[in-house]
């Protein structure tokens, strides 16, 4: 998948900006150039993906001139740097606006507030600079952080085509606010499960169908084409569905191969695969399994095996580009 561009977002007053009041034991200071082992170490566990010494820390936010001032929240009684954020001006690219650069928070300090804290400081520091807006670029995963910009009046701004999609996923994510349309379970014998769930849930047994063999409705399996195919019976009970799903032995690869007896799936709806695909990859639940179906919908299923011990299953009426 290529690389996503940075999401971009904007605060566009800085006239309304809420009072800096700081909680006792920390202070406010601007880093100099003989703290910048501090500013390394404190960079370093915000952005462990990152590799950062004081040499990095001084390209990026000293020897850089369009940095202005780097603050720091401090603990007065350790001297550990908590946070730290960036003033830096960017005129030909955003003019009147001040650009914030490189927050980050310690995780011996995160969800205190302080983040929020040395971010309002340095859009103070902008609008004494004649600022009358602030931006930001920073990534889809930061979930923590970009709901602190929103409470801070930023606003998503649509930098390119992928942008609203992206944001209607953060803003609406995937699973939290959708009803659970189907709960599956994988059974060895069709006949024998489909014949005790009806019993016990006191409704007819249902038919059993076979699936489309996978090489015609271009299934793929971690990328790969597959044909595999699966027994299916489904228990319409309402809102919610019951699935059981037999594997077809050596029909191919798949999220059904080999998969134990039990609670497999979870399946919701989504009008845009991509953006859910974005969104669930971006907590660490991959895309493993999709295909088409005849109408013109698609499906496509998201490993959570590793955190939930379950696929999560998402479909979509009328397929959109994936």
């Amino acid at each position: 998948m290529p690389e996503l561009s940075h999401l971009r977002m904007r605060r566009p007053r800085l006239d309304n900006l809420p009072e800096l009041v700081l909680p006792e034991g920390f202070a406010l200071r601007s880093v100099t150039a003989n703290e910048l082992p501090e500013l390394a170490c404190l960079l370093a566990a915000s952005f462990p993906e990152l590799i950062w010494t004081p040499q990095k820390a001084h390209e990026a936010l000293f020897a850089d001139l369009t940095v202005k001032e780097t603050l720091a929240l401090v603990e007065e009684a350790t001297g550990i740097f908590a946070t730290t954020a960036s003033a830096r001006l960017l005129p030909e690219r955003f003019p009147d606006a001040g650009y914030l650069h490189w927050v980050g928070a310690h995780q011996s300090f995160r969800g205190k507030g302080l983040g929020r804290l040395v971010t309002l400081a340095v859009l103070h520091k902008f609008r004494e600079r004649g600022c009358t807006s602030a931006v930001l670029e920073t990534q889809d995963f930061r979930l923590p952080a970009l709901q602190s910009y929103l409470k801070l009046g930023f606003e998503p701004e649509h930098a390119d085509d992928t942008h609203a999609a992206r944001w209607e996923a953060i803003l609406n994510p995937p699973l939290g606010k959708q009803p659970v349309t189907q709960v599956a379970f994988v059974v060895k014998d069709m006949d024998v499960a489909r014949q005790a769930w009806a019993k016990a849930l006191g409704v007819p047994i249902p038919d059993t169908r076979l699936t489309i063999p996978g090489n015609e409705r271009d299934l793929t399996y971690l990328g790969q084409a597959t044909g595999a195919q699966a027994k299916l019976a489904f228990f319409n009970l309402g809102q919610v569905q019951i699935e059981l799903i037999e594997p077809v032995a050596g029909s191919g690869p798949s999220v059904w191969d080999n998969a134990p007896e039990g609670v497999h799936h979870l399946a919701f709806r989504t009008k845009n695969m991509a953006a859910t695909r974005d969104a669930l990859a971006a907590v660490g639940v991959p895309l493993v399994f999709r295909g088409d179906s005849p109408n013109g919908a698609q499906m496509a299923y998201f490993d959570a095996r590793d955190s939930l011990g379950l696929y999560f299953e998402f479909a979509e009426a009328q397929k959109t580009p994936l």
